[in-house]
């Protein structure tokens, strides 16, 4: 009986033992098949998935230009990708913009709105770009399509943008608020003495208008320098200024700045003006995104001039108003100082110099002035002021106004005063002069 019990009981445990070999048999097994198919599997699944992908993948042409950041006058080089053994050819279309034009190698126009046919057999052309709106810039898309002949079918196409900033030829700035605006590019000198100029890099960032560099250069001037230290373009902005001992003033409408674009602004008060502080503020009104706005004002002191005698008692108290001008010269600029010369050269910064006068008895308002004939040879010769302040019986104003990179020739230069008629007179013959300046190579 004992005998049965034991072989019963050892009976049981082997078949235990057994069982539990056989389940980690199975397992071991299962893994291996695992291990073996499941890879295979998975990559059939990955090649029926680029399969389905594949309808959707998009026909596009890859389009792109040598430099997205031109000039108006700059050429640039058009460069388009794409593989088909179909029959067709590649077309450029570009919409109609105002002020804006394409034109071709040879300078003969492209059409807006129209299918332009690009060279046969070629993956790049060169075109020109011309933009006549003053101070300011524009996006221009440029599309390229490759059409299929048999049936006029566009299969592909693909896009780039340029931007176009008009000339940089610079805009004179006269007289505003009882100072002598004058503004230009700034440049960095290697000590080669050759000028280094750097691409602007366009980036996410906004615009950054930044105020650096500020300092008196003597008792009634001031510099400062306006930088771009943002990633996209300003477009035209402003800034303010204050006259110690008077109110502030808005400057006229200035340039779109590109990224790393700087501009230095030279303020010349006029004698008379106390000492004190100015106040300069870029952008004042807030009318451009900016990474940083606490970059965008400066204070400086100036020595200013108690005892300058800018009042005089030559006038006739029972006139009207009577603008006149007083000594004309014509010269150049040295630093911020004007030298007179009526022989300069190309290199130089062409100035004019010239004082006005209200030789009358009564206010003179707010009135303009206009430069004709300016040291140009592209035709545009004129240039207006923006308003000036009135002037008190007695009262002059010196006015300033710098022409960066004349050109070559012989020009009489002529101003006018009120050239808008807006002040009553007493007389009107003596409101223009005018001065030859010859600029030589």
């Amino acid at each position: 009986m004992m005998l049965e019990t034991i072989m019963s009981t050892t009976k049981g445990i082997i078949l235990k033992i057994l069982f539990i070999i056989g389940i980690i048999a199975v397992v071991f097994i299962l893994a291996f098949a695992i291990m073996k198919f499941i890879p295979a599997l998975f990559s059939s699944f990955a090649s029926v998935g680029n399969l389905i992908s594949s309808p959707f993948q998009k026909n596009e042409v890859v389009v792109s230009v040598n430099d997205p950041n031109l000039i108006d006058g700059d050429k640039f080089a058009l460069n388009w990708e794409y593989k088909t053994e179909k029959e067709g050819g590649f077309y450029l279309t570009y919409k109609c913009l105002d002020d804006l034009s394409v034109t071709t190698a040879d300078s003969k126009i492209v059409l807006c709105n129209t299918r332009y046919p690009l060279p046969a057999d070629a993956n790049s052309a060169e075109f020109g770009i011309g933009y006549a709106k003053e101070n300011s810039f524009i996006d221009l898309p440029l599309e390229v399509s490759f059409i299929e002949s048999s049936n006029d079918t566009v299969l592909a196409s693909g896009q780039t943008t340029v931007t176009v900033q008009d000339s940089n030829n610079p805009v004179p700035v006269g007289t505003i608020a009882g100072a002598t605006v004058t503004a230009g590019p700034v440049t960095t000198t290697s000590t080669s003495g050759a000028t280094v100029s750097t691409a602007p890099t366009y980036t996410s960032l906004p615009a950054d208008l930044a105020i650096i560099n500020a300092d008196p250069v003597d008792d009634l001037t001031v510099q400062f320098v306006v930088r771009n230290n943002g990633g996209q373009n300003t477009g035209n902005w402003i800034f303010n200024y204050s006259t110690p001992g008077e109110g502030t003033e808005d400057s006229p409408l200035q340039p779109n700045l590109r990224p790393g674009d700087t501009i230095k602004f030279t303020l010349r008060f006029d004698s008379g003006t106390p000492e004190g502080e100015t106040d300069i503020f870029v952008d004042p009104d807030n009318n451009i995104s900016e990474g940083s706005e606490s970059n965008n004002r400066a204070t400086i002191d100036i020595e200013g001039d108690e005892d300058g005698d800018y009042i005089d008692n030559d006038y006739d108290e029972d006139d009207d108003a009577d603008l006149q001008i007083e000594d004309l010269q014509v010269g150049r600029m040295s630093g911020s100082r004007f030298i007179e010369d009526d022989e300069i050269d190309e290199d130089d910064d062409a100035a004019i110099q010239f004082v006005v006068v209200n030789r009358g008895g009564e206010d003179t308002g707010r009135w303009r002035f206009q430069v004709e004939n300016l040291p140009y040879d592209s035709g545009d010769d004129d240039y207006e002021s923006s308003r000036q302040d009135s002037l008190d019986p007695g009262e002059s104003v010196i006015i300033t106004v710098e022409f960066e990179n004349p050109d070559e020739g012989r020009y009489n230069i002529r101003v006018e005063v009120d050239s808008d008629d807006d002040v009553d007179e007493e007389k009107e013959n003596n409101n223009t002069e005018s001065e030859t300046l010859e600029v030589n190579n």
